[in-house]
């Protein structure tokens, strides 16, 4: 019996954001566009409401038949074979056996010497034969660290605080590596002496000269690096004296970095980081005058920025707001700020609200575990959800975690659902403010549908990170033999069972 069903619908786009949108689509030729033009007289595409593809099928059959493939309503052939494959690797193993399994992944192939999270190159038997490196690896690896420092909170397993330490050693080096007190590097490799230095890249100096690193530290970056601090100052026992004293040191010169100094938005961040790590009364006073150089709304901070304009939104800056959110909370909550601490947590209450009809999985757990547990709803919460909303929301991140495949389908692939006949582009473009950029991007870098499918049928097959993807995406593909880390299914997971969210297993 086919499960899959449609939801949510959404609520109504705003007459000023509907102007920008046709003032938009007319610099972009969308609407005259001869592939957009195909769909307008389809039902769906004059409703402009996006779906979400929720598909249960066959999940209670794969949990009690682990070894078998069944392919529902499809010619069997090779394509439905693999398609059926890769929902039986979401479906029949416990999310805890998926743990286990990028676990070992993250650890034996993609945290690479330096330390950084890295892309695995294997050969056709699954052994590594090389890194391949990530440019987003500061990001990255900042999350896997908490991951680990969550894995060990909950389990106290050594090899998960062996997992932090080694990571912090990679975030650590990228501030030491550039030379520059004011930038620090996106990520690092391992210096090959038959293989030229790429652009952008530099050979390290001194104790670093066997390692290249990539310049263009940026503010999404950072958010890695502070992240990976902040967690490593939970777990690393204070009688390290190397790692804290390290953490001290790179604590004080996150201060100094230029992509703080000139966004006001990072200084919160970098200057509690360094307070709670030094204990510097001076530094946690400049700190709480950071916030309160900005302007505040009724709850939370104004540099917030949410929006979601049917199937409209900056999706990887969805998670980046996670990840800082999760790090602003949890240090106001530890240098004792409460004010600050209550509206950053309704500030991250009212951004679930504003997504809650785009089912980020990743951002209700977070919500659940920093603010919601604790009894912050929220203006916009208030006003325009309820508890019923959340909690049907929280049963259904788990689901988000069960779509996730393990292992990830590692082979060659190009996938394109706009080729099936019930499939259909939005009327309304993705990220159609990028329009401003010069030169204008093509006009199929617009396109997106109205179905956002579920993880097994796209963005398992080369997504390195699936909280960040924009969620109506409908193509993709990947070159076999390079595995992404898995670091999204290991956030997720480990962030569920540190905040105490039920059906977790």
């Amino acid at each position: 019996m086919n499960e899959e069903i449609l939801m949510p619908k959404e609520k109504k786009i705003p007459l000023p954001v509907r102007g920008v949108i046709k003032i938009f689509k007319m610099d972009i030729g969308y609407d005259k566009d001869s592939r957009v033009k195909a769909y307008k007289n389809r039902p769906e595409f004059k409703d402009e409401n996006p779906y979400i593809v929720f598909d249960p099928t066959d999940f209670e059959f794969y949990r009690n038949n682990k070894d078998v493939i069944r392919v529902v309503n499809k010619i069997t052939d090779d394509i439905s074979i693999t398609e059926s494959v890769v929902k039986r690797n979401a479906y029949s193993p416990s999310l805890d056996d998926k743990a286990r399994g990028f676990d070992k992944n993250a650890r034996d192939f993609h945290l690479n010497e330096a330390g950084m999270l890295s892309h695995a190159i294997l050969d056709e038997s699954g052994q590594l034969l090389s890194y391949s490196y990530d440019g987003d690896s500061a990001l990255w690896t900042g999350m896997y660290l908490g991951s680990q420092a969550m894995r060990y909170l909950t389990t106290k397993d050594s090899e998960a605080l062996q997992n932090v330490r080694n990571a912090l050693k990679g975030l650590i080096t990228l501030m030491d590596i550039t030379g520059n007190p004011q930038e620090f590097a996106r990520t690092l490799a391992v210096y090959d002496p038959k293989t030229q230095v790429p652009e952008k890249w530099h050979r390290g100096t001194g104790k670093y000269e066997n390692l290249i690193w990539l310049e263009g530290g940026n503010n999404d970056m950072l958010k890695g690096i502070t992240h990976g601090f902040l967690w490593a100052s939970l777990v690393i026992p204070k009688s390290d004296t190397e790692v804290w004293n390290a953490l001290r040191e790179k604590s004080r010169k996150l201060i100094e970095l230029r992509i703080v100094s000139e966004k006001p938005q990072n200084k919160p961040a970098a200057l509690g980081l360094a307070a709670l790590i030094t204990g510097d009364q001076g530094i946690k006073d400049q700190y709480v005058k950071a916030y309160e150089s900005f302007r505040v709304k009724v709850s939370g901070y104004s540099f917030d920025t949410t929006f979601y304009w049917h199937g409209s939104a900056d999706w990887s800056g969805i998670n980046l707001g996670i990840v800082g959110d999760i790090t602003d909370i949890t240090l106001a909550d530890l240098l004792g700020q409460s004010k600050i601490r209550d509206q950053l947590r309704e500030r991250l209450m009212d951004s679930w609200v504003t997504y809650e009809p785009a089912q980020r999985h990743l951002l209700t757990l977070a919500a659940y575990g920093f603010a919601y547990k604790y009894g912050t709803r929220g203006g916009n919460f208030r006003s325009d959800s309820s508890d019923a909303r959340f909690k049907s929301a929280l049963g259904q991140s788990v689901w988000g975690l069960r779509e996730i495949p393990y292992p990830r389908p590692n082979l060659d692939v190009t996938i394109d659902h706009s080729l099936r006949p019930d499939w259909c582009m939005s009327p309304i473009p993705r990220l159609f403010w990028k329009a401003v950029k010069k030169p204008e991007p093509p006009i199929d870098y617009f396109y997106q549908g109205l179905y956002n499918y579920p993880v097994f049928e796209l963005q398992a097959f080369s997504s390195n990170f699936v909280w960040k993807d924009s969620a109506f995406q409908y193509q993709t593909g990947h070159s076999k033999g390079v595995e992404n880390s898995g670091v999204d299914y290991l956030y997720a997971y480990w962030l569920a069972k540190y905040v105490g969210v039920n059906n977790v297993e």
